[in-house]
């Protein structure tokens, strides 16, 4: 409590505080007294969950009271618009040492190592969770895990406080990060300290906000929409259903569940099984097998091959979509990217294979620039900008420019060889372009769970922006607190309530993507045909 007094010692001993603030001051130190009184005596054994409380508040009121005191001092020192301000106010070094310790404190209450659960609140938390689904036992407070100072030893507590104390411990949370930002706004309207203008929208675009609920939640049931971290939400239409969890372990067993993810993975996972099937067994006893040769043989497996590495990337995306941890999580993201990507180039090269056969060093310039462009797709798919939700239409246009690169070689086939020539050749792929286009506006068009009626969908569009307005606004804890509202219309079959787990936009897209494959690999067999015949 050190800080504390030397915070009050400031504010009483300050020529520019008046009596008001000094008045103040006095409240709240009186207030701290009779919320110590308050607590049980040491004969009584307070309880652990009494302890920690306490301690919180203690400090956010100290923490409070550091802001008042800094901010009365600033409104005092002169206008904030003038040059003489932040000279007059930046030299008092006994000042900047308290807004220092005051910052530091804050910081570091929060800020903390999510990945790993560092911070102890939350470790405490975790551990009341399994606690009260493996034991219902409650284990009374021990002397060695209150030190003789009164603070918390966490080494010596690994038990769980009541229940009860999780909504405390959000309150507490939220809190400090309301105070967090308080600070950031002062330091900007006051100049106390060099400020960069998006320092607030850096702060909201990392904090993992409902980061700590979704993972105690998570360990034991499915989660809604609004109970994710921002970074995990994707379709605001999809609201149900989800999966979130530190464990590799626990999102590979979750193949097997029911989830929003189980169609996906199961898509994909059967379709790789029947690509497989063609690669081995139907391709090597076809016709035009006998008549290729090694290149044309090697196109067509590459191909396939791309097409297998694709639906099996698909597969380790979706079982690990789940993942809380935020970069592993982007990771299994870029797989997934990757694998299109792959795919996508890879069909191209067919086309430019077999349409330029004739031509070897034509055929050999554009085999190759395409692979650059693949290479290239593969890292900028791979950026945590591509895999945000409002990144949707960027990813969408991405691939749709990757797959005109294939225009090149009709347009060239067509100058050496005749339009009606090339458009007679390439025209067995229409089918297999019609699956993807199809397959791309249910995707992007989020068809048909923009139709659902069973819940009232919200509006609000995730953008780094739109988090910065609910903060300005002072609705970001509100929405971080929204639950799905339900209509009448929940049992209904029409309302398309099961779209949480088939038939999505998202499982379609899967399905169309299989027919694509499926149609282009045909349409390769007699393009290969025509022109071997």
């Amino acid at each position: 409590m050190l800080e504390n007094e030397q915070a009050d010692s400031i504010n009483m001993t300050s020529p520019d505080i008046g009596e008001g603030q000094s008045q103040l001051v006095h409240r709240k130190r009186r207030k701290r007294a009779d919320s110590m009184s308050a607590l049980p005596n040491s004969a009584g054994q307070p309880s652990l969950e009494e302890r920690m409380l306490y301690r919180m508040d203690e400090f956010l009121g100290s923490m409070e009271t550091k802001l008042d005191f800094l901010q009365r001092y600033v409104e005092r020192s002169g206008d904030p618009s003038s040059s003489s301000f932040k000279e007059k106010l930046m030299p008092s070094p006994q000042l900047l040492e308290v807004w220092k310790k005051t910052k530091e404190s804050v910081i570091d209450s929060y800020t903390y190592s999510k990945e790993t659960a560092a911070n102890p609140l939350l470790a405490v938390l975790n551990g009341m969770e399994k606690k009260k689904l493996n034991d219902s036992k409650q284990i009374e407070p021990t002397d060695n895990r209150i030190g003789t100072d009164g603070s918390i030893n966490i080494s010596s507590f690994q038990q769980q406080f009541p229940s009860s104390v999780s909504s405390q411990y959000n309150r507490i949370m939220d809190r400090l990060r309301k105070l967090d930002l308080q600070m950031d706004t002062f330091e900007k309207t006051y100049g106390l300290m060099p400020q960069n203008p998006q320092q607030t929208l850096r702060k909201l675009r990392s904090s993992l906000y409902n980061y700590e609920k979704a993972l105690v939640a998570g360990s034991h049931r499915l989660l809604h929409f609004y109970e994710l971290p921002f970074q995990w939400r994707e379709n605001r239409y999809i609201v149900f259903g989800y999966r979130f969890s530190k464990s590799h372990s626990s999102a590979v067993r979750s193949i097997f569940h029911l989830h929003n993810e189980t169609a996906n993975i199961w898509t994909h996972l059967l379709g790789a099984l029947l690509i497989f099937g063609l690669a081995v067994w139907h391709y090597p006893n076809t016709r035009v097998y006998q008549l290729s040769s090694w290149g044309d043989r090697l196109v067509t497996f590459t191909f396939l091959a791309a097409a297998i590495k694709c639906l099996l990337f698909s597969v380790v995306w979706h079982t690990f979509a789940n993942i809380s941890t935020l970069h592993l999580r982007q990771r299994f993201a870029c797989f997934d990217y990757s694998g299109i990507t792959i795919l996508i180039i890879a069909s191209i090269m067919t086309t430019e294979h077999i349409s330029l056969r004739d031509y070897w060093t034509l055929r050999l310039g554009f085999v190759l620039f395409s692979f650059l462009a693949g290479v290239a797709g593969v890292l900028f798919s791979c950026s945590p900008h591509f895999d945000k939700p409002d990144s949707r239409v960027l990813r969408i246009g991405f691939f749709i420019g990757l797959a005109t690169l294939g225009i090149m070689a009709f347009i060239t086939s067509s100058f050496l060889k005749g339009f009606m020539y090339t458009l007679n050749l390439y025209s067995p792929l229409f089918v297999s372009f019609a699956g993807y286009l199809i397959g791309v506006v249910f995707y992007g068009c989020l068809i048909p769970e923009r139709w659902r009626s069973d819940v009232v969908i919200d509006n609000f569009q995730i953008t780094d922006e739109s988090i910065l307005d609910l903060d300005r606004k002072g609705k970001l804890q509100s929405y971080l607190n929204k639950q799905p509202e339900k209509t009448g219309q929940r049992k209904s079959l029409f309302s398309l309530w099961w779209v949480d787990y088939i038939f999505s936009s998202h499982n379609l897209w899967h399905l169309f993507v299989i027919f694509g494959i499926l149609g282009h690999y045909f349409a390769t067999l007699k393009m290969f045909q025509t022109i071997l015949e």
